[in-house]
């Protein structure tokens, strides 16, 4: 696993935290979520059965 800390404009932020409470998810599981969608989306699959979404 990959630790780091971002820094993100707070629009961004306080849409990323609405989506995530809509979602009932954490604001990281939602994050996740949507990497993995533009990966998905761009044809890039080569995540492994380990992460989290």
């Amino acid at each position: 696993m990959y630790r780091s800390q971002i820094r993100l404009p707070m629009e961004l932020a306080d849409w990323l935290k609405a989506e995530a409470a809509a979602n009932f998810r954490t604001i990281n599981a939602e994050l996740l979520v949507i990497l993995h969608e533009a990966m998905r989306r761009r044809g890039d699959e080569k995540l492994t059965s380990n992460d989290n979404g």
